[in-house]
């Protein structure tokens, strides 16, 4: 009878030994996570990028973490969570064990093009180490930077005096008018205007009034441009990498820039809509003169077809 006690009482001890083992097993699970990042995420420098993330744990959730570098600009954080206000300031509702988070990454607009941007997620509950998942890009210019497009004035036998500035390609007057639709900008050298830019709806280019020159007059389609001398200084040009310059371009009305010098800086608006900045970077006067220009247009901007 002793024996089958001692032998009882050896078995209890035994399972009771396994079940902490399990327990112990199962404190040490650590909880789970899982991020996503948002299919229509642009990595453009200024532009907000988001993340999905799904956390759970078979214990209660504790904390959630971010840690960014560099750090996002303003309005970066978790933008809403299910089920609805489970964390407040890093911190989880108490009886938490499941939720969906929506994180928001600011990209600083002062990086560098091609700079590398990591964002650490994390989260922990009450019984385990956190768990951490790493997400990683590279930041893309949201400008595209044309330098050096050569345009030849009227009676420059060379280069062309007609542009598309979405491709940077130039045209001369035979290739103009059997692509009329892409012409945005025209270059003539003055006798009074001196070194100009014109749309090609200019009636200084239309050849029809006294004085015009006929640069457009074979053109069936005279895109309308903007343009516009900037108070942008050639620094400032130069510095641009975002697009917010871009976006800020309003209220153009005019149809000619003239007497253009270096480091002057035009805007413009195509009539496709395309918004840039143009920085005259030489000069060289007379009818068949020539001018270099760098441009500066959206990523997003699209050549005609």
């Amino acid at each position: 009878m002793k024996k089958l006690n001692y032998l009882f009482i050896t078995l209890l001890t035994i399972t009771a030994m396994a079940f902490t083992s399990c327990d112990d097993d199962a404190e040490t699970l650590p909880p789970t996570i899982t991020v996503t990042p948002n299919v229509n995420n642009d990595y453009k420098l200024g532009n907000e990028v988001t993340y999905n993330i799904v956390v759970g744990s078979n214990e209660k959730l504790k904390t959630f973490t971010v840690n960014a570098t560099p750090a996002g600009a303003d309005g970066t954080g978790v933008v809403s969570t299910l089920p609805a206000n489970v964390l407040t300031n890093g911190e989880f509702e108490k009886n938490t064990n499941a939720a969906t988070i929506t994180y928001k990454y600011v990209i600083p607009s002062n990086l560098a093009a091609n700079a590398d941007v990591k964002i650490e997620f994390s989260v922990s509950d009450k019984g385990s180490v956190p768990a951490t998942k790493t997400e990683s890009f590279k930041v893309k210019e949201a400008v595209t930077k044309y330098t050096a497009v050569l345009m030849g004035a009227q009676q420059n036998g060379k280069e062309g005096s007609y542009l598309e500035v979405s491709t940077k390609t130039v045209m001369k007057m035979a290739d103009a008018a059997q692509n009329s639709e892409k012409v945005d900008i025209i270059f003539y050298y003055g006798s009074t205007n001196e070194a100009t830019l014109v749309a090609p709806s200019d009636v200084t280019v239309d050849g029809t009034t006294d004085g015009s020159l006929d640069l457009a007059k074979n053109l069936t389609v005279k895109n309308e441009t903007k343009l516009k001398k900037s108070e942008l200084t050639s620094e400032q040009f130069d510095a641009i990498n975002s697009d917010a310059k871009l976006k800020a371009i309003t209220g153009l009305n005019g149809t000619i820039v003239n007497k253009l010098a270096v480091n002057d800086v035009i805007e413009f608006e195509t009539a496709k809509g395309v918004k840039g900045l143009i920085k005259v970077v030489k000069v060289e006067a007379g009818t068949n003169g020539s001018i270099t220009l760098d441009i500066i247009i959206p990523n997003n901007a699209k050549p005609a077809a």
